[in-house]
């Protein structure tokens, strides 16, 4: 019989294939953000930079949480939204005013507007803070309103050298910074005046201005400060800013000289022990001129080893701009 032919050598067998690695998943953490930057920085510019410190955390990984860093707060940083519970008063004064000249060389001063011109231009400025209330919270689209209703009031009255010293913290929270004139002047820790024009008890004033006078001092860390009374905010500011200071607080202001200054030994009387206190008599002396009388806090925080620059007396002496 004829032989059975050889078997078909089988096929080389091929290694087995490993197995395929599953489709890697996309870092959406890294995509949502750039699309979420993209699309905020189509509406609006501002955002950007926010959104991109956003982006920067999500690509790399977090290894330890950061601690904490301690924010660079100031008076004029804090958050000015007004209350909105508030209510404009209707009678008594709003706000004092000056007018800002200049100096034989160059340097400027204020000279208080006369009673009848005051009288005008707080009625004019409360219509226009009432007129403009819903817009209280828009910060500085706010205060523009304000002023372009302030100067519809004033049937388009040139503004531009005066300025404005709120008696009301609420109130100041909300003034445009083409009134307030120097933004280290600072008057929205005044004590709101309620709607009948009532201003708080003594007692209740004085804890209110040695809780604001501790606060800062803390928030500052080691300062020069002192504490006094004045008439003239503006020109009192000129001279301690000739001195170095930094910061205007203005913590009280009443129509009564005899209120302020008591307030102002009492204040005096709880922190001239205090390490930074620049304040060598008790208090208690003037201010002469017109109401309203303002207790104020100037401030000169010493980061960096940088203080205040005394003048020498006889240099202060010339220096020196009265109330």
């Amino acid at each position: 019989p004829a032989p059975a032919p050889a078997p078909a050598p089988a096929p080389p067998q091929q290694p087995p294939a490993p197995l395929e690695a599953p489709p890697q998943q996309r870092d959406n953490s890294l995509v949502l953000p750039m699309a979420a930057e993209a699309s905020t920085t189509a509406r609006n510019r501002c955002y950007t930079s926010t959104t991109a410190t956003a982006t920067t955390t999500a690509a790399m990984p977090t290894t330890a949480a950061a601690p904490p860093r301690r924010p660079l707060v100031s008076a004029y940083s804090a958050d000015c939204a007004p209350r909105a519970t508030y209510q404009i008063p209707k009678s008594g004064r709003l706000a004092a005013w000056w007018i800002e000249e200049e100096r034989d060389d160059g340097s400027p001063m204020y000279r208080r507007v006369e009673e009848g011109a005051e009288i005008e231009l707080n009625e004019k400025f409360r219509s226009a803070l009432l007129a403009t209330q819903r817009h209280s919270h828009r910060g500085a689209a706010g205060a523009a309103e304000l002023l372009a209703a302030f100067r519809s009031a004033l049937q388009g009255t040139n503004v531009r050298a005066l300025r404005c010293i709120a008696l009301d913290g609420e109130v100041a929270k909300r003034l445009p910074l083409e009134l307030r004139g120097d933004s280290r002047i600072s008057a929205i820790r005044l004590p709101c005046v309620e709607a009948s024009g009532k201003m708080a008890l003594a007692g209740s004033a004085l804890r209110r201005a040695k809780s604001i006078v501790e606060e800062l001092l803390q928030r500052e860390g080691p300062a020069v400060f002192k504490i006094g009374i004045t008439c003239n905010p503006l020109n009192r500011w000129l001279a301690y800013a000739m001195d170095g200071y930094h910061q205007f607080h203005l913590l009280y202001a009443t129509e009564e000289s005899g209120v302020v200054q008591m307030l102002e030994a009492a204040l005096i009387d709880s922190f001239q022990e205090r390490s930074g206190c620049r304040n060598i008599a008790r208090g208690g002396e003037g201010p002469v001129g017109k109401p309203p009388f303002f207790a104020y806090l100037a401030l000169a925080p010493c980061r960096d080893a940088v203080g205040v620059r005394l003048q020498p007396c006889a240099q202060r002496k010339r220096m020196r701009i009265r109330d």
